[in-house]
């Protein structure tokens, strides 16, 4: 598979020797604003772009761009889901605009929409190439003043973007907290989701993560059997961290439906007087 990332040139005019090099891709979490079921248009504003890297920090005006552009699915170039048809940055965050495929182009598709309108999978990460950045060896960082946005696509990810790239970044400690996954979706409802609900939910979840996890290790396999890469790692390590989330939720949420089930009292009516 063809890793964008590591094909982003590296900035001799702003990196010296021995100096690592900036950011090249950040994390939103996207809060659905509209979503129109006819024509599967969704409109939302994404947070502030968080970079991966620890100190680096982008500047919104900073982020060149053209639309339209392709949605992908798990930062997979072969499985598009869609068109980014506007994208509007502000210092309050990202506003996107975007149109997943008609249902029945692809059952990956169908799938990818279904888990995002349930608030599964509610990230953005955005690709780009650093083109003017400064690094600050006080923090250890770069400003990345200039940046061309070159991919976007929907990603699993925890509650905050934040906490997303700190379980990343921490994933080979053992004391690191198991991220928050959730489950419940992120557009307006009625009524809240039942624990069978929930289960349902938790297994699809599951689901889509087994298969991503998968799909990383057999397209490195298929790459003359190499390791998986930095970014790879990354995000397979991270997937697992969740996976583990989701089975001790399930555990809780099964010895609360016993309790509930326990709890209900039978209405049995008497014979009439």
């Amino acid at each position: 598979m063809h890793n964008y990332y590591r094909s982003t040139p590296v900035l001799t005019q702003f990196v010296a020797k021995n100096t690592p090099t900036p950011s090249n891709k950040a994390f939103s979490r996207l809060q659905v604003k509209r979503l129109d079921e006819d024509s599967r248009t969704l409109t939302g504003i994404a947070s502030t772009p968080t970079p991966d890297r620890v100190g680096d920090v982008v500047v919104p005006d900073g982020i060149q761009f053209k639309t339209p552009f392709p949605l992908l699915w798990q930062h997979d170039p072969r499985r598009p889901i869609g068109t980014v048809t506007k994208l509007t940055v502000t210092k309050a965050g990202v506003e996107v605009e975007a149109s997943i495929a008609p249902a029945g182009t692809a059952a990956y598709i169908d799938e990818a929409y279904s888990l995002i309108k349930a608030g599964l999978v509610p990230g953005l990460s955005i690709g780009f190439r650093p083109i003017d950045a400064e690094f600050d060896r006080s923090t250890g960082g770069f400003l990345i003043k200039a940046c061309e946005l070159f991919e976007i696509s929907a990603v699993t990810i925890p509650a905050s973007a934040d906490a997303a790239i700190q379980s990343i970044k921490s994933h080979d400690s053992a004391r690191a907290a198991m991220p928050v996954v959730r489950l419940s979706a992120s557009l307006p409802k009625e009524t809240d989701m039942t624990i069978a609900e929930q289960l349902k939910a938790l297994n699809k979840q599951r689901t889509a993560h087994l298969a991503r996890r998968k799909a990383l290790m057999d397209d490195a396999a298929a790459d003359n059997a190499r390791t998986l890469n930095d970014d790879e790692s990354a995000e397979y390590d991270q997937l697992g961290l969740e996976l583990k989330s989701l089975d001790a939720h399930e555990v809780r949420l099964k010895e609360q439906q016993a309790l509930e089930a326990k709890s209900a009292v039978p209405v049995s009516g008497g014979p009439a007087s």
